[in-house]
């Protein structure tokens, strides 16, 4: 089973505010309101991201997937700018230098909160994922 829910957002405070309320509309929904502070703080950071690093439009995906009688949910964040080496990313996260003076939180909140994220090239531009278990089916 899956559930599916998209909206092209743009690139605006505003509009980051209006997806958060969104994402917590949808979750409730779907009965999943236990996974909506975690699901809103990944996609904050995801769209945030794609705002400053990408370029327009920007698309958000919600995608609630069952298997095996556990769900789980896959953020997807696309935008039109070029696509980045997730493993660079992370390799850059080990190295002694590294400090979160200036920025750099945002993939780290992620990598902490979801199972699994990365991101792939698509026709237009590139998609951020990171998917977020929810337990058993409700």
């Amino acid at each position: 089973m899956k559930n599916k829910c998209g909206d092209v957002i743009n690139a605006s405070a505003r509009c980051l505010s209006s997806a958060r309320q969104g994402i917590r509309e949808k979750l409730a929904g779907w009965g999943r309101n236990d996974i909506a502070d975690d699901a809103v703080l990944i996609a904050s950071e995801l769209l945030t991201n794609a705002f400053r690093h990408g370029s327009p439009p920007v698309r958000l995906v919600l995608t609630l997937q069952s298997a095996a009688g556990n769900q789980r949910l896959r953020i997807e964040v696309t935008d039109d700018g070029a696509a980045f080496n997730t493993e660079v990313v992370r390799a850059t996260w080990r190295h002694p230098s590294f400090g979160l003076g200036i920025g750099g939180r945002g993939l780290c909140l992620v990598e902490e909160l979801s199972c699994d994220w990365g991101d792939r090239p698509v026709s237009s531009g590139h998609t951020v994922w990171a998917e977020l278990p929810c337990g058993t089916t409700r």
